[in-house]
């Protein structure tokens, strides 16, 4: 019976924070996180959407702090989220990107990109 209450203590901590994480986003979130390993100078490429044109809105939600290059882009193989670090930066950087789509007639659904970049020496 207590490896029971364990068990469920473990699995209520579990749900808490996956609504802890979602808190204050609209139901229609979908978080996604990535992990990349870049080497220094390295110019990391993450597709965000297939089609063109992308109905709704993408942005930068959160910045990373050590780039040279940051930006969504319109490119093949569709829109497109680039990042490069600073010369010399080596460590850990973080970008956040929400995007928005619509269906035709109003928001569909949102995505939170969340892109843990570690840079190493190449």
């Amino acid at each position: 019976m207590k490896r029971l209450r364990i068990i469920a203590l473990f699995v209520g901590l579990g749900l808490s924070c996956q609504q802890n994480e979602l808190a204050g986003l609209p139901e229609n979130t979908d978080i996604v996180t990535e992990t990349v390993t870049l080497t220094a100078g390295q110019v990391f490429n993450y597709t965000i959407a297939t089609a063109i044109p992308v109905e709704g809105e993408t942005r930068i939600s959160q910045q990373a702090a050590n780039f040279a290059l940051s930006k969504i882009t319109t490119a093949s193989p569709g829109l497109v989220y680039q990042y490069q670090p600073v010369p010399g930066f080596l460590g850990t950087d973080f970008v956040e990107i929400t995007h928005t789509y619509g269906n035709g007639g109003g928001v569909a659904g949102r995505v939170v990109i969340k892109i843990f970049i570690s840079v190493v020496p190449g």
